[in-house]
């Protein structure tokens, strides 16, 4: 299994491996997509290993890829445990796709399935001398469930170990956080984003697009979140006259697109008023990104700002996609 990047944190775990020292609890942090899951998946197949190299091909390492060791348990928000059954029947489930896309941030994990944990932790590992338990979005837990999770923490078995995945540890209650060894995750240097996308386009605008994760990335070249990138500047262009845009799409997946794409926009103006033209490089939509900025002053990118923030808050806030749709349209710095 190859990975690219975070050689401090395989080096770390490396170590806890050959010396059977894993601590109660862990918080892998850092943007979605950054190498966290993919970096635990190395860790754990590793650890499970005849060889402890992570081979891929002995029988403990075909059983880790198929999901199928009792003492390593993959923790999923409610709706999606469910259906899991279902799921791995239809091959919609894998190590290879263990968060089934990603998760909603509206869907959650509740206070059943810390109770369901704490069940089990009376009895000791059936194969491994260490049963791991893995939420896979940790921030995902409600307020219930975080303080059941708190007092398992407590006082926890010598032979259990918690990974808690987020993106988001602030949402995760001060003392689980401190009783929690945290481990960062940052982006990846250009030369190893580079190493993954070798044959790719406008590589260097898709390593500043996905903040040099490769998960974003992949998810940007999937979703043609580079074309609708296009779009939002050409949207942006328009003059103040032209007729308003109607939306196709209503549904908060594409309203969390846009929130995205102009957050990403305003960095590059901020970036461009600062004198730092290198982001040009490359760049597939250097005469919008040119003609924009010259449009912009200083004054109004602070408006622009206070605009995206609201519009973020608004989501936040579930109002409607429809309204804050439609303050995305109030924006435009077309020739008047």
């Amino acid at each position: 299994m190859k990975v690219i990047g975070h050689k401090n944190q395989i080096f770390y775990f490396e170590k806890v491996i050959k010396e059977d020292n894993f601590l109660s609890a862990y918080i892998f942090s850092g943007q979605e997509g950054v190498g966290k899951l993919e970096i635990l998946k190395f860790v754990l197949m590793k650890y499970v290993c005849a060889s402890k190299r992570g081979c891929g091909e002995c029988n403990m390492c075909r059983r880790f890829k198929k999901i199928t060791i009792p003492d390593i348990n993959f923790i999923l928000p409610d709706k999606i445990s469910e259906n899991l059954s279902e799921l791995y029947e239809k091959g919609e489930w894998s190590i290879d796709n263990l968060r089934t896309d990603y998760f909603s941030r509206e869907m959650v994990i509740g206070i059943n399935t810390i109770r369901k944990i704490e069940g089990e932790l009376a009895t000791r590992p059936i194969e491994l001398k260490r049963k791991f338990y893995i939420f896979l979005d940790a921030d995902l837990m409600n307020r219930e469930a975080q303080n059941a999770f708190l007092k398992i923490l407590e006082e926890p078995p010598k032979f259990v170990t918690y990974f808690l995945i987020t993106p988001y540890p602030d949402s995760l209650h001060i003392t689980i956080r401190s009783r929690c060894i945290e481990i960062p995750f940052f982006s990846l240097k250009f030369e190893e984003f580079k190493e993954y996308f070798k044959y790719t386009k406008n590589i260097y605008f898709l390593y500043r697009f996905s903040k040099g994760s490769i998960g974003i990335a992949k998810k940007i070249i999937e979703s043609k979140l580079e074309e609708e990138y296009g779009n939002l500047l050409r949207e942006l262009a328009r003059n103040k006259e032209s007729e308003y845009f109607v939306y196709r799409k209503l549904d908060r997946e594409y309203l969390k697109d846009k929130i995205f794409l102009l957050g990403f926009f305003i960095k590059e103006i901020t970036e461009l008023k600062m004198g730092r033209d290198k982001i040009l490089k490359d760049h597939p939509f250097r005469n919008e990104i040119e003609f924009l900025n010259k449009r912009i002053d200083p004054y109004t990118l602070d408006l622009l700002y206070d605009k995206y923030y609201k519009i973020l808050e608004g989501y936040k806030r579930n109002i409607p996609s429809f309204t804050l749709l439609y303050l995305f349209d109030s924006l435009r710095f077309g020739v008047p």
